[in-house]
């Protein structure tokens, strides 16, 4: 196998709830998730935190303000997005990434009917976001990561 395909299989098997336990903190739609996305994530949070819900003003379906915290002149717009079309913030994190930022997560955080499941099943139900978690941690006996047997 060559050796791509086994360092992917390995991330994916490690980052499965089958193979490890998830720290209770960690929020469930992070749980199963490819790391780098998780590691992503969890840098955010914490700045999410600070923000306060009385910053974020809801608009239209799935559509939100959130006020920047470092400058009191300047706000993000956030939408969900629907069917057909993606999630979007207007912050250069998001710009970026295209990735949850902490804007995402404050609304997350503060309007729970609007979490992870509430994006896009465009954005939220892609590969990138997925891991091969569905099949038993048994099937992989014997497999050798980094020379070592699970």
């Amino acid at each position: 196998m060559h050796s791509f395909s086994a360092r992917y299989i390995e991330s994916n098997i490690r980052s499965a709830s089958a193979y490890r336990q998830y720290n209770v903190a960690l929020p469930k739609w992070l749980q199963n998730r490819p790391r780098q996305f998780v590691i992503h994530c969890q840098h955010r949070l914490f700045d999410a935190r600070k923000i306060k819900k009385e910053d974020i003003t809801q608009k239209e379906h799935g559509q939100f303000i959130v006020k920047s915290q470092s400058d009191s002149s300047c706000s993000y717009r956030l939408q969900f997005g629907h069917c057909n079309t993606m999630p979007s913030c207007s912050c250069p994190d998001w710009q970026k990434h295209h990735w949850p930022c902490k804007h995402f997560l404050a609304i997350y955080q503060h309007f729970p009917e609007w979490g992870w499941e509430a994006m896009s099943p465009s954005y939220n139900s892609s590969p990138y976001f997925q891991i091969e978690c569905n099949r038993p941690v048994h099937f992989f006996k014997g497999f050798r990561f980094s020379n070592r047997a699970i």
